[in-house]
């Protein structure tokens, strides 16, 4: 009878524990990061006053040791990719306090390849191509973040939006514009797993294979190569002195004035959450929004977004209108609790080539504080308490233990 009220007590308290009760058990570390395979311990504590009532710890693997108000959690090999590890009290008035331990378990890419997607052989100055690239077997892919490289300069980076904790093929691509002077240029790109301090410091990082592009010169669709226009320029303006013809002598200065491009800074740069504000919620899927007012030429532009002084990700425009315009960008990210504070903002640059400012011209938006809620995510349990519906598995456990 003792025995079963003991199991009843457990159960009560997984069912009904208290999200902000005082004196949680304390775990440490307070967050585990574990590479797969890998051998791990941890230790649970109360308060010396607990020790008379039931102290306990549920896990779905390892083995736990008791010692007076501690408990050790050790697991040999971590082979799970989902682990739910509980740490409970109950006081003499059957009041219930719990703590759940957050368990990342994470495995570095077994490769990574970068190519352009459906094309190969030369690329085409002036023209769009997609640059492919691969990451292979990884988890968690949440955590994931790949970097496109133009020789030693960042092109973009780009973050998943899967969830899925176990090993995943992911797949990240990023629109590029070719230029002359990329030819013999390489491209590459880098896989970075980010899992926050208490993960291995510095961040896994795998790196692709090297291919170097080969870029021919094309006219542009519907212009004039320069040569040919300098060309037709001298000769307007020799047959405009053989002829004395005022005519011919203006279409000339209007053909060599139309080899220039204009440009035009932005007016100024906004930046928004699109279709929400208020607080986030942690581990939701959000879209952040850069406008960019009055630039041209708006396919020179190159956007970044940042999270503190952390680079998300970087986007170029595929418009090609040469007068200027107002052009919006978007990229979407997954919250994290320790983004709560963080000022998320954005950043727009011409890039003119040698021939442009040096410094290219840079107009920044204005710095949004972000506030993030720990919140479950669908279907899961607060990170802070467990509330459990238990099952026949989970009861034999809780009755192990309360043997003790």
């Amino acid at each position: 009878m003792f025995i079963l009220y003991n199991l009843f007590k457990v159960v009560y308290c997984l069912s009904f524990a208290d999200e902000y009760c005082p004196d949680k058990p304390v775990f440490n570390p307070s967050r585990l990061v574990v590479k797969y395979g890998d051998p791990v311990s941890v230790t649970c504590s109360i308060r010396q006053s607990y020790q008379d009532y039931f102290f306990g710890l549920v896990d779905f693997m390892g083995n736990h040791t008791k010692n007076g108000t501690t408990i050790l959690w050790e697991v040999q090999r971590m082979t799970e990719w989902r682990t739910l590890t509980t740490c409970c009290h109950i006081n003499a008035t059957d009041y219930c306090c719990c703590s759940k331990l957050p368990v990342t378990v994470y495995k570095p890419p077994d490769n990574v390849s970068i190519s352009f997607r459906d094309h190969s052989g030369p690329l085409l100055e002036g023209h769009q191509y997609t640059l492919q690239c691969e990451v292979h077997n990884v988890a968690p892919v949440e955590n994931l973040t790949v970097t496109f490289y133009r020789g030693q300069t960042a092109l973009g980076q780009l973050q998943s939006n899967n969830i899925e904790k176990k090993p995943v093929t992911e797949i990240l691509t990023l629109s590029i514009n070719t230029r002359k002077e990329d030819d013999g240029v390489q491209y590459w790109c880098e896989a970075k797993l980010e899992l926050g301090s208490e993960g291995p410091q510095p961040p896994p990082v795998v790196t692709s294979e090297k291919f170097s592009a080969i870029v021919n010169s094309t006219p542009a669709h519907g212009t004039t190569p320069i040569i040919s226009s300098f060309s037709m320029c001298f000769m307007l303006l020799f047959f405009s002195l053989a002829s004395m013809s005022f005519i011919l002598l203006c279409s000339c200065l209007s053909l060599y004035i139309s080899l220039f491009v204009s440009t035009e800074p932005p007016d100024n740069v906004s930046f928004s959450f699109r279709n929400h504000s208020g607080p986030l919620l942690e581990g939701h899927q959000y879209t952040l929004q850069c406008e960019v007012h009055n630039v041209a030429p708006v396919e020179n532009l190159i956007v970044t977004f940042y999270r503190g002084q952390t680079a998300l990700g970087q986007l170029q425009s595929n418009n090609i209108e040469k007068k200027p315009v107002t052009e919006i960008f978007t990229l979407s990210f997954n919250t994290k609790k320790e983004d709560d504070g963080v000022q998320y903002w954005c950043e727009a640059k011409l890039e003119l080539g040698p021939e442009g400012p040096q410094p290219p011209p840079v107009v920044t938006s204005e710095k949004l504080s972000a506030t993030v809620n720990s919140t479950p995510a669908p279907g899961t349990n607060p990170s802070t308490s467990s509330t459990l519906i238990p099952s026949f598995s989970m009861c034999f456990m809780l009755l192990s233990f309360s043997l003790v």
